[in-house]
């Protein structure tokens, strides 16, 4: 017996959709510092809907992005990703 993984969504056309592991949503990144500003490039698989969370309090949710942090210091950067089968 195999395991699947699958995760229900809410698509956009109003309806729930059952998505198995090789259908879900995988975020992947790049960045690039210039001196205090951080241009996040999405390189992710499958997904629809962006929420980035920069680690600051700040949020954004388009595919990228650029974000100016106030200090330097270390920050704990998420991107989740919601929707499609790409």
């Amino acid at each position: 017996m195999q395991e699947i993984a699958a995760r229900s969504v809410w698509s956009h056309s109003g309806k729930w959709r059952i998505l198995t592991k090789e259908k879900l949503p995988y975020p992947v990144f790049t960045f690039e510092i210039h001196h205090n500003e951080v241009q996040f490039m999405d390189q992710s698989l499958r997904g629809a809907d962006h929420y980035w969370n920069f680690g600051d309090g700040n949020y954004f949710t388009l595919q990228e992005t650029k974000h100016p942090y106030e200090q330097y210091k270390t920050y704990e950067v998420g991107l989740r990703l919601l929707g499609g089968e790409g």
